[in-house]
């Protein structure tokens, strides 16, 4: 079994260093952010990009990435659309190697991710040293990645941590596999629900951990007073209803929700539905806009 999760990584990791490039973005540089007490020892990855041709005393709004890959692959610089999208906006990204299971289990991800925004918020000079504004923070994630963004957002309201924005894409977010959209697309031969599955099991050894955690499965946890939200979905995904119905609990929660839904896409798959795509980051570009 860790042969066989090393040989994913590294299949990953190729796919990600073949698709991962960008003329208009740089990688600044590297940053080592110390756990909180309480959530492990030891120090954070945090890889910091900014577009080339900012000035290096310009200030830009920050963006806070956390990539996807079922909690158990991925690195912090990944090829997925949302990033290669990302990477051409006039931000900083600040985007996590948080802790992989099985190796680290829940909550280790949830802790570093909490951890990095909880440090970046803490001081406006230590996001300002990135280049980053703190007053105009994303939180932002694909999948996996979409679980820890929504799951730190809701921790950051209850600790008066201010976000501007939060963006889900695809994003996984209940501990369930019952929903329409898991039987519907089961099979889907980019996301099969067994895979989903067995990446919940290498996450959450001991299910009861999540069942009850909103840091596990931020779609069980309080939403009143989040910012405003994106929410992109795809429909042939079996995450589809993760999203849709974070979508609802959001709205009725009185949330500012601006929801993308790319009809007849599968999961990952979002070059095809490039102007939704687009559309997304044109949101968050105007909800920065706001913020300033």
């Amino acid at each position: 079994d860790p042969r066989y999760i090393n040989s994913l990584r590294l299949l990953a990791n190729i796919a990600n260093n073949i698709t991962f490039s960008s003329k208009h973005m740089s990688i600044e540089n590297e940053v080592w952010i110390p756990r909180q007490k309480g959530r492990g020892s030891g120090l954070i990855n945090v890889v910091v990009m900014r577009p080339k041709l900012a000035p290096k005393d310009k200030l830009l709004p920050l963006v806070v990435w956390f990539h996807g890959g079922g909690m158990v692959l991925g690195k912090a610089i990944d090829g997925s659309i949302p990033m290669s999208l990302l990477l051409h906006m006039n931000v900083t990204i600040a985007s996590v190697n948080y802790r992989l299971a099985p190796e680290n289990p829940f909550p280790a991800a949830y802790d570093d991710a909490l951890s990095v925004l909880e440090y970046f918020a803490s001081d406006a000079s230590i996001a300002a040293s990135i280049g980053g504004d703190i007053h105009r923070l994303v939180v932002a994630g694909e999948s996996a990645g979409g679980n820890l963004a929504a799951g730190v957002t809701q921790a950051a309201r209850d600790r008066g941590i201010a976000i501007a924005y939060q963006a889900l894409f695809i994003p996984m977010l209940g501990y369930r596999f019952d929903t329409e959209s898991y039987i519907e697309n089961s099979n889907c031969p980019v996301l099969p629900a067994e895979t989903v599955k067995w990446f919940w099991d290498k996450y959450v050894p001991d299910p009861r951990r999540c069942t009850n955690s909103s840091a596990c499965q931020p779609l069980i946890g309080n939403t009143n007073g989040l910012p405003p939200t994106l929410v992109f979905t795809a429909s042939c995904d079996v995450l589809r209803d993760d999203g849709i119905d974070y979508v609802r609990k959001l709205q009725n929660s009185g949330v500012q929700v601006d929801h993308i839904h790319a009809e007849g896409s599968h999961f990952g798959v979002t070059m095809f539905q490039g102007q939704k795509l687009q559309q997304a980051f044109r949101l968050i570009g105007e909800a920065l806009e706001k913020s300033q």
